[in-house]
């Protein structure tokens, strides 16, 4: 069983299958990490951030409750 203190990499880029350590994720969690990629590249923030690192987690794992998207910045079509 993996613990979030084994994990290698940024945190804000991490995607909820990672997170509670579901065996068989595949590419999705790759499209995860660039759409945060291409949502900071946009808006200058990461939707995630916290300055606590359980926080970070906390709020990706409850994503749909944390994630915006301001409709000036994000047109619908890359929102979809």
């Amino acid at each position: 069983s993996r613990s979030i203190t084994g994990m290698v990499g940024t945190p804000d880029y991490i995607a909820p299958e990672v997170l509670i350590a579901s065996s068989g994720y595949g590419k999705e969690v790759d499209i995860w990490s660039l759409g945060i990629s291409i949502y900071e590249m946009i808006s200058g923030e990461l939707p995630f951030y916290s300055d606590s690192l359980l926080k970070t987690y906390g709020r990706i794992q409850n994503y749909s409750k944390y994630l915006h998207f301001n409709s000036e910045r994000f047109p619908a079509e890359l929102v979809d």
